[in-house]
């Protein structure tokens, strides 16, 4: 029925009611043995961790991801120092080239000097004298270093030495009645002006040292067609040589005839300097490649070796041709791995090799090589491995 107007509005309560409780789940009185992954179904909520990520596609993408990168940093680091090694061979290769040319400039300095004696010898003539002589040598050996002794020989016998001892060559010796040297004395002269100075050696010279000679022939206008000479000779000490072999007309205009490169001119001469190897070569400061004066990528010391490639004087058969090397370096042993530089002076027909390597060897891997492939390998490790983690 609707209520009246004024009528008073009714009260309704509602009883509080007290919260229900589910009846909590009994625990079974007996205990089961604990589970392992291999008990749990793949894919339920109480798979063990380690196992789901182990089957997660994922983390064999982050570890593939990983080992991709860790390929790539370490080839692009083995190219890098392929490189730099390349580099170092390449700059040891240039030290060497360097040295080769300065040894070239040496024995062309050797040459000089043999031209000079020539000229003063020709300018003089039958005039020159002891006292001439000395002061012209003189002058050239202070001014040539390296330079051991000056020779004047007319018509091929030593008459002219300085320094004069009793250490150098003694005046005496016939070039063309010598039998082990008449034939390179005639081919001396007869390879002018192509070859304007012969080098004999390097070979053991007097004392035992390994020396150099090079003789340079003279021609004048005032020689003799025939070289002057007995046919027998005996030098100043009185020893005897073999018979000079041009007592006939027929054999003196081959053995004994040597007309020069300008008409009306004939060998007068051999002008010659000899160089024993330690001196020759003290100029061009070798001791410096193991006195760690020379840095090449932090390396101080360095092994050398010169060698004659062919030819060589039977006196250093046992080297196979090596006369001069390192402190360090055998004396009948190659480098194992060295670079060579070509000594070349055509002048005098020399062809030698300047061979040339680290003392100890030539390193495969330099440590910032080393420190960086490691970094790489570390940090490329914790990124891939932290990657996977907030991935997974």
């Amino acid at each position: 029925a609707r209520r009246r107007a004024g009528a008073p509005r009714p009260s309704f309560m509602i009883e509080p009611q007290e919260p229900t409780q589910a009846p909590a789940a009994e625990t079974p009185a007996t205990s089961e043995p604990y589970l392992t992954s291999g008990d749990m179904p793949a894919g339920s909520a109480t798979e063990l961790r380690g196992t789901r990520w182990l089957r997660d596609g994922r983390t064999w993408l982050a570890l593939a991801f990983i080992c991709c990168v860790i390929g790539v940093g370490t080839w692009l680091s083995l190219e890098q120092e392929k490189l730099k090694q390349s580099a170092y061979r390449a700059s040891v290769q240039g030290l060497a080239d360097t040295y080769a040319l300065e040894l070239s400039r040496q024995l062309r300095v050797a040459v000089s000097t043999t031209l000079s004696v020539g000229a003063l010898a020709a300018a003089e003539g039958p005039g020159l004298t002891a006292e001439s002589f000395k002061t012209i040598a003189d002058s050239l050996l202070n001014f040539y270093v390296g330079i051991s002794e000056l020779q004047f020989s007319p018509y091929g016998v030593v008459e002219f030495v300085q320094p004069d001892s009793d250490e150098n060559t003694q005046p005496g010796l016939s070039l063309f009645h010598h039998p082990l040297l008449r034939d390179g004395a005639r081919a001396t002269i007869r390879a002018f002006p192509d070859t304007i100075a012969a080098l004999a050696g390097p070979q053991l010279l007097v004392g035992n040292e390994v020396g150099i000679l090079i003789r340079h022939p003279v021609f004048t206008s005032y020689a003799p067609a025939v070289l002057p000479l007995n046919e027998t000779y005996e030098d100043n000490v009185g020893r005897a040589y073999e018979p000079l072999g041009c007592a006939s007309n027929a054999d003196a205009a081959e053995l004994c005839t040597f007309p020069g490169p300008e008409k009306g001119t004939n060998f007068y001469g051999f002008a010659t300097a000899l160089a024993w190897i330690d001196e020759l070569l003290e100029p061009v400061g070798l001791d410096r490649l193991s006195g760690g004066q020379i840095f090449i990528e932090g390396v101080s010391e360095f092994d050398w070796q010169l060698r004659r490639t062919e030819g060589w004087h039977a006196s250093i058969n046992d080297t196979a041709g090596i006369f001069a090397h390192s402190p360090t370096t055998p004396g009948n042993e190659s480098l194992p791995d060295p670079v060579i530089a070509n000594v070349t002076v055509d002048e005098i027909g020399v062809h030698w090799t300047f061979e040339l390597q680290p003392a100890h060897g030539w390193s495969t891997a330099s440590t910032a090589f080393t420190f960086q492939l490691v970094l790489v390998a570390v940090f490329t490790v914790v990124g891939g491995v932290g990657l996977g983690v907030a991935v997974l």
